[in-house]
């Protein structure tokens, strides 16, 4: 996410919501959310910009601050430089994925970065390095890439102990303009044929997740969390969307079709800025009377399996419109992330 501005808000059943602005480490245009695990929040900043400027998924890693955040108890901390530096003539893509290692009593965050050559047009070779930050070290280390190459397409969803991604062999960039805002979508080259990968944050290993059998048709997958498990999101834009959950780590047969959800007949009426695509997002939250609470462009709505039927929230209102919008959902802690290890940095509290 390129934001201007956190907001926070409080939704219920009740048609009425509120936002606040949050007051995070920095401020300025170009600050993304990465991740949230037990209350610390991951943050990404460009130095040096107060003044509006580009800010793509492709930026130079040395000019980009990496902070984890405890909203609840106003303390963060600024990460160390990973030490991957960017290349002339080269781009870096980048995506993050922010966890808790449960067997080490510990945060850690890995940062996938892809390195492309700006002077080829094809986007077919790049160069992966893979760190690893410990907040119970306040360091990063390498590990190893998957399968000798990753592109992923999204930041990682934190479930069980593990950080989930889709991967593609091959990337090819389409650019649209918003304003000043960048957008690079990265397609498949074989149809709607991807791979879910995950790495273990206690033994920092990789693994490779068998999907279901979704059914014909073309369709954007994406990944999320609904309850305590890993679900995919499959997107036939402008249609419908199927989610699934796999109820049992690595068993293909523990995959279950949840539910499915039609797009609102009447899309217009749920702009949002810049214009997103006509489907859903991964926010799944399943409220305490079997609902489930999604997120359709900027709306946020809630989805009744029991009837099939579908009601909009009023939305909070925020004072910069027109920002790229994302959401989240954030649990509270008292986890503080300025303590050292000997200190207890990581005995959370939910």
């Amino acid at each position: 996410m390129q934001c201007q501005g956190l907001f926070s808000t409080f939704l219920t059943l009740h048609p009425i919501t509120e936002a606040s602005e949050m007051d995070y480490p920095m401020k300025n245009s170009l600050t993304r959310w990465c991740d949230t695990a037990h209350g610390l929040i991951c943050l990404a900043n460009k130095e040096n910009s107060d003044k509006p400027v580009r800010m793509t998924n492709k930026l130079p890693s040395s000019g980009v601050s990496l902070y984890i955040w405890n909203p609840s108890i106003r303390k963060s901390r600024k990460l160390p430089d990973s030490g991957v530096k960017s290349k002339w003539f080269c781009s870096t893509y980048f995506r993050y994925g922010f966890g808790y290692d449960e067997l080490h009593d510990d945060y850690k965050l890995v940062v996938i970065f892809n390195i492309f050559d700006d002077h080829r047009d094809d986007y077919a070779s790049f160069e992966t390095k893979i760190k690893v930050y410990s907040l119970k070290s306040d360091s990063w280390r390498s590990v190893e890439d998957f399968q000798g190459s990753s592109l992923v397409d999204c930041s990682a969803k934190f479930v069980k102990g593990k950080l989930y991604w889709t991967k593609s062999a091959r990337a090819r960039e389409h650019n649209s303009y918003y304003g000043c805002t960048i957008i690079h979508f990265y397609e498949y080259d074989d149809g709607n044929s991807c791979n879910i990968i995950s790495f273990d944050l206690a033994r920092e290993t990789w693994g490779k997740v068998e999907q279901p059998n979704y059914g014909k048709g073309e369709f954007d997958l994406m990944l999320g969390v609904l309850g305590s498990d890993l679900a995919v999101l499959c997107n036939y834009e402008g249609s419908h969307s199927d989610v699934w959950v796999m109820k049992d780590y690595g068993v293909k047969a523990s995959w279950t079709k949840m539910f499915t959800v039609s797009c609102p007949n009447d899309p217009g009426k749920y702009d949002c800025y810049p214009r997103c695509s006509l489907s859903f997002s991964p926010l799944f939250c399943q409220l305490y009377n079997g609902e489930i609470l999604l997120l359709y462009r900027s709306v946020f709505m809630i989805y009744n399996p029991k009837d099939d039927s579908i009601r909009v929230i009023r939305q909070p209102e925020v004072t910069k419109p027109k920002s790229c919008f994302q959401a989240a959902i954030y649990v509270e802690s008292l986890v503080n992330p300025l303590l050292t290890a000997d200190q207890g940095l990581v005995n959370h509290e939910d």
